[in-house]
């Protein structure tokens, strides 16, 4: 139970320490009844975001779930964290949404070919569990090709780079995966 009056007050501090990366005064915060679920996960959600492994693996002992953040949190770790953090998060049960795809193309735009792959082969893996192929997935990265585009600006980057080398990365999920 929180000694606070104001315990969305100790939430926040909560997750703008993990934003500072201060670890003691997480510690601190949650001891004194911070709740290690506030804000849908917040907290969860910031230490990958940050790529902060060791707030991670702390939160998960102290009960955070992550496969219960409402936002895609494999691809914002396939954006912006190691593929170590993507390995803690899939072995905690955190499985792509809607979402992921966007992180998907993100960490392919910014050379990130090893947390790609990862989340290619997690997404593939989700999809084939509704039944879609390998067709309907590739259809699906046309899609994410052409929100690229938009967002890039270039048109040779991602034919000459990023649809080719995505390509690959999602067949060798299909082919991984049996299909």
């Amino acid at each position: 139970m929180s000694r606070f009056k104001n315990q969305e007050a100790v939430d926040n501090a909560l997750v703008w320490s993990i934003q500072f990366k201060d670890l003691d005064r997480v510690k601190k915060l949650l001891a004194a009844g911070a709740d290690v679920h506030c804000r849908g996960e917040a907290p969860c959600f910031n230490s990958v975001s940050f790529d902060w492994i060791e707030c991670l693996v702390f939160l998960l002992e102290k009960g955070a779930q992550p496969k219960k953040c409402p936002s895609a949190l494999l691809g914002v770790a396939a954006g912006t964290s190691t593929v170590q953090v993507m390995e803690i998060l899939i072995r905690e049960g955190v499985r792509p949404g809607y979402w992921d795809w966007t992180g998907l193309g993100a960490a392919a735009a910014h050379g990130r070919w090893k947390e790609a792959g990862i989340l290619a082969r997690e997404i593939f893996a989700a999809e084939s569990q509704k039944g879609d192929g390998p067709e309907r997935v590739m259809g699906r990265l046309d899609m994410l090709f052409a929100m690229i585009e938009s967002d890039l600006g270039g048109r040779p980057f991602v034919e000459k780079k990023l649809r080719p080398k995505l390509k690959r990365i999602v067949q060798g999920a299909a082919l991984k995966a049996g299909h």
